[in-house]
């Protein structure tokens, strides 16, 4: 009896260990998977941003966490430009609002109806950095007319599937305007 006790014994403190383990394992499989869905979305939103901002040919309002420009994006190769916003809202959702021109003839063009808005990205943090406006000598700037390049910096943490801590996904890439330089310099 004694012996079939010290077996039962020693038989749970085996199975104790190795559910220990199994719950570690399970644990680093979940991080590991939000790491990859992290590193996903912050591809997906600077990809997005890269874009988008490459074909501004304006800005019209600049912070770090909201930027307003017109841009040749999803237009024919004569079509006006369409107004675009790229903004984080307080949940940490990137989204891209686009509004084509009231009358693409007229002259100024005007943007007040409806703007066409989608998700871009979620789980952002740190959006502070978001986006940081250069000039032509690489120095941070607010003045609209004088902003060459824009720094966007990514931070993802989206919540882990199994409570383990896992670090943001930061991706950083330094997006050059080349329409809005050429404007600025003519």
């Amino acid at each position: 009896m004694v012996e079939m006790a010290v077996v039962i014994a020693l038989l749970g403190l085996v199975l104790a260990m190795a559910m220990q383990g199994l719950v570690s394992y399970q644990r680093a499989a979940g991080a590991a998977d939000t790491r990859q869905q992290d590193l996903e979305e912050a591809r997906t939103a600077m990809a997005v941003l890269s874009k988008d901002l490459r074909t501004a040919t304006e800005l019209t309002a600049a912070t770090a966490t909201d930027v307003t420009f017109t841009a040749l994006l999803n237009t024919g190769s004569t079509a006006p430009a369409n107004r675009l916003r790229l903004y984080v809202d307080a949940g940490g959702v990137l989204r891209e609002a686009v509004t084509p021109p009231d009358d693409p003839n007229a002259s100024p063009l005007t943007y007040t109806g409806t703007p066409v808005t989608r998700v871009v990205g979620r789980g952002l943090v740190d959006t502070g950095t978001l986006l940081s406006y250069r000039d032509s000598a690489d120095a941070v700037t607010t003045t609209l007319t004088a902003i060459t390049s824009v720094v966007v910096t990514v931070s993802v943490d989206l919540p882990s599937a199994w409570g383990a801590p896992v670090p943001p996904t930061v991706l950083s890439s330094r997006v050059f305007l080349p329409n809005v330089a050429a404007a600025s310099e003519a």
